[in-house]
């Protein structure tokens, strides 16, 4: 069984229309799915087996701060500046930046770092809340995009700041304190450079709400979402035979439909090995006659199955069985006898 299965996608659209969000929709918005789901440890595994399945998802983000108007200003070096916003959505998972090499940067391609702080870094009480890294590949200004490893937690409404980290100048609009334009009113940068104020060029992105579940032989259980694309869940299975799981995301396109995506994967659980039952029955069966009795009947299926004679392994099986079904409630506790008895089912089978 391969444990690490990969479908193509089914996407179940329903009618539902939704309020239309009060946030900026990207105009290029695709639906979030399940990329991957596994099964740690992997199938065929005895019962009473605990397992942790875990999937990923991928999903897009959608637009929340921008800077707005026209950019023909030329770049500032940001080494010692950042650009504050306010977000609107609960995390930051990309920020775009308008960047290109300084005069002294070296050779393409060389790596530039973006971080978010949630107060101006030279405060000892401020604290950087993500950073993620982007290679500079253009010798001239280009947009380039860093998407943190797991979203931001941000709190909408506060003012947080982007700082971006290497030899390169970044585009923006700057002016003079005369002037009157401002082409992001709710932030600034920061600190002040010199006689000029103005903004970079940015946009922030958020990872959009969405809904998880695991469920296991059509057994759901929704997740509320959790600002990650990695999902876990531990369980333990029981009954022997395959078991169908499947990963399940929800989302809402840009219409307000609302969209789901699952893949599924098979698990198998097989029945205890003979060996096993013989040390549960010594365990388990207190009339030393009775379990002994049983015992030497599966000691001796085994080696009919080691010499390659199923027949004659079958015949002591249904022995085995019959002995069980006649000790049921006497000398074997009644769910024990049932449990031995469906476990040697599942091997004549």
């Amino acid at each position: 069984m391969n444990t690490k299965t990969k479908l193509t996608l089914i996407t179940l659209l329903t009618l539902t229309t939704l309020t239309t969000p009060t946030h900026a929709w990207d105009p290029y918005w695709d639906p979030a799915y399940i990329t991957e789901i596994t099964a740690n440890p992997p199938s065929p595994q005895p019962a009473s087996t605990n397992i942790t399945l875990t999937a990923n998802t991928w999903s897009d983000t959608i637009l929340d701060q921008e800077t707005t108007g026209t950019i023909y200003q030329v770049g500032l070096s940001p080494e010692y500046y950042g650009q504050t916003f306010v977000p609107q959505e609960n995390n930051v998972k990309e920020v775009a930046l308008w960047l290109t090499p300084s005069y002294s940067s070296p050779p393409l391609p060389f790596p530039v770092n973006a971080t978010i702080w949630d107060g101006p870094r030279t405060d000892p009480d401020s604290n950087q809340l993500g950073t993620t890294t982007q290679n500079i590949t253009a010798g001239f200004y280009k947009v380039y995009t860093f998407r943190f490893p797991e979203p931001i937690p941000v709190t909408p409404g506060e003012t947080y700041i982007i700082y971006a980290e290497g030899e390169i100048r970044i585009k923006g609009h700057y002016f003079h304190d005369s002037s009157t334009i401002d082409y992001y009113p709710p932030g600034d940068l920061i600190p002040k450079p010199g006689e000029y104020h103005g903004d970079f060029w940015f946009k922030t992105y958020a990872l959009k709400d969405m809904e998880f579940s695991f469920s296991l032989d059509d057994k759901e259980t929704w997740t509320p979402w959790t600002q990650s694309n990695t999902y876990q869940w531990n369980t333990t299975l029981q009954d022997t035979g395959t078991h169908n799981i499947q990963a399940k995301v929800k989302d809402i396109t840009n219409e307000g439909i609302i969209t789901e995506t699952w893949m599924p994967l098979e698990y198998t659980i097989t029945p205890p090995t003979i060996e096993s039952i013989i040390q549960l029955i010594q365990q388990q069966i207190d009339h030393k006659g009775t379990a002994n009795s049983l015992t030497t009947k599966l000691t001796n299926a085994q080696k009919a199955l080691d010499k390659n004679h199923p027949h004659t392994a079958n015949n002591i099986i249904n022995a085995y069985i019959n002995h069980l079904q006649a000790q049921t409630g006497k000398h074997i506790p009644q769910e024990l006898a049932q449990t031995l008895i469906t476990i040697a089912q599942y091997w004549l089978n």
